[in-house]
Parts: C-alpha cells; structure tokens; sequence
C-alpha cells in the first residue's frame, strides 16, 4: 500500500521531464504537491484547440520502493475523483534521464525477464536544453546519415525483439518514439525537430545517388 507524506522540496523528481510522442513533445511537471503532463509543439510552445492536452494531478503522498519513486496522485475524471499512482526511476546517478514505470507490486517476479523496459524516456530540463543547441537535423552530412542507418536498424531489430517477448504494444510505441530521436541525438544533432527537417534530409539523401540506397532500406525497414 502507498503511503507516505507530500513529495518534499529536495525530491529529486521535482523540475520539468521531456519525452517524445510520435509528433509531439510530452512535458512532465512535478513540484512539491502537483504533477502536470502537457504536450508541447517541437519548439516548447503548448500546443492549441484541437491539439491542446493538459492535464494536472494532486499529489498527496510518496512513497520510494527500492529505486523506484511512487506518487499518489488524485485527478478529476468525467466529474469523478481518480486515484491513482505515478511511479518513477532514475536509470542513472547523474539524473539527466528519468523513466516512466510500472507500480512494481504490479509488476510478478515471473514477468522480470530480460532488460526493464520503463514505459516512457524522460529527460531533464537541463539536458534538452544542452540537445535544443545542438545542430539541426538538416544538416547532417552523409557520413553521418550512414551512422544514422546503422542505430536505426539496430533499434528496429530490438524492437521486433521485444515484440516477440510479449512485451505491451504502448510501450514499444513509446519506446520507438523517443530512442528513434535518441538516435540523432547520439550522432551529436539536436531531437527536437520536426517532420518537415526530417523530410528535407530524407529527400536530399535520396537524391543523392551514393546514398539513394540507404534512404530505400530505411523505408523498406
């Protein structure tokens, strides 16, 4: 049972956490007694009308299992109150990344196999700003488009792995979202672009008779 008091003012959990959606960034705000999840345009701005999401939980209590960080959180839901918890994990010491996980009393020992799969990639305020100065996407150079290839092949074969495992299809979409940008983010140009900057450097590498093959493999893939 979660129990605990308000999340304190030296949780570590407390700032903005950033992941990818599929066209969209998802922004996490956790302060001392509220969690806020809105998704933003590629350039940090809310997005609008039909688009706009936000939505904004009360915390009530905390509780840290092993590594793992659990909020209980109420909310409204179609005019009923919703309670429920959050829970997270730092995968590293230096905390520039934070994922998303399951409750771990929900999650059977006999179900601890292979790699942990957290349902969503967060990373810190600090880090997506270092990344938002990294180069555009657009100008990546041949060589690395090559590189590119390489890390997205490799993601797509674990990917199928994890699908074979069973493992939950939200979860590999997620998982998909934001290690596919993790890839050009490895290679040293900046995540947040989007779909059009993308396209610019698919068309420019199919034109580009020494790496037309590349771009036909990646769609083929």
């Amino acid at each position: 049972m979660l129990i605990g008091g308000t999340v304190v003012a030296q949780s570590p959990l407390q700032g903005n956490w950033y992941s990818f959606g599929r066209d969209r960034v998802i922004r996490f705000s956790i302060r001392k007694d509220s969690l806020i999840n809105q998704h933003l345009n590629w350039d940090g701005s809310p997005r609008l009308g039909r688009e706009q999401y936000r939505q904004a939980f009360a915390i009530f209590g905390s509780v840290k299992e092993k590594d793992v960080h659990c909020l209980r959180v109420r909310h409204l839901q179609e005019g009923e109150t919703v309670t429920s918890a959050t829970c997270f994990r730092f995968p590293g010491a230096d905390k520039k990344q934070l994922w998303l996980v399951e409750l771990p009393a929900a999650v059977p020992d006999t179900a601890k196999k292979g790699p942990e799969i957290p349902y969503m990639r967060l990373i810190s305020e600090a880090e997506m700003q270092r990344l938002r100065k990294l180069p555009r996407i657009d100008s990546m150079t041949a060589a690395d488009f090559r590189k590119y290839i390489g890390l997205v092949n490799g993601l797509q074969q674990q990917l199928n792995a994890l699908e074979r495992q069973g493992v939950d299809a939200g979860t590999i979409r997620y998982e998909a979202y934001s290690r596919i940008r993790s890839c050009a983010a490895a290679l040293g140009y900046d995540p947040f672009y989007t779909d059009l900057q993308y396209m610019r450097v698919v068309e420019r590498f199919r034109n580009d008779p020494e790496t037309k093959s590349l771009v036909e493999k990646l769609f083929k893939d």
